[in-house]
């Protein structure tokens, strides 16, 4: 499925292929995705709903995408290279047990200040994979997962909690 701008709204809805997200996302349902969710950088995800990227999520392009009021949540392996990430009005992004956020390239998550803190809540594995510079997330980071830098820095600073593993290669 090809999105160019979709709203979603009442009963839960499950997609059982791959989404790629290029215009816009709206509304107050849940979509649950089985196949790869592909958000292009330039597209903007809002509402008050829920995705449930399934079969895991690449975030990539060159600009700035916004995230306002949205519940991702990831079940796979989920791969951000490049861009920046915009939060905004209490958004979340969910890593599940099980599942990996990967951040290669250096790309960058920022909080914007628009209403409630926007947060990463982690119970899976965070990675900083490729990049030999910063990567910097001032989303408020909860981790009850584990936190791995393989290349450059991560920068987590928008405060959070953690009873989860931090993992530093040399």
């Amino acid at each position: 499925l090809r999105d160019l701008g979709a709203t979603c709204n009442g009963s839960p809805v499950t997609i059982g292929g791959s989404v790629s997200i290029e215009g816009g996302w709206n509304g107050t349902g849940e979509v649950t995705i089985n196949g790869l969710t592909t958000w292009n950088i330039g597209a903007w995800i809002q509402g008050t709903g829920k995705i449930v990227a399934n079969g895991g999520m690449h975030i990539t392009g060159t600009g700035i995408s916004r995230l306002t009021g949205m519940t991702i949540e990831n079940a796979g392996v989920a791969i951000f290279d490049g861009g920046l990430l915009e939060g905004y009005d209490g958004s979340v992004i969910h890593n599940l047990p099980g599942a990996t956020f990967e951040i290669r390239n250096d790309a960058d998550m920022y909080d914007g200040h628009g209403g409630a803190p926007v947060r990463f809540e982690n119970d899976g594995t965070f990675l900083k994979l490729t990049g030999a510079g910063e990567a910097s997330n001032n989303f408020q980071f909860n981790n009850s997962g584990t936190v791995e830098v393989q290349s450059g820095q991560l920068v987590l600073n928008g405060g959070g909690t953690s009873t989860g593993d931090f993992l530093v290669g040399s």
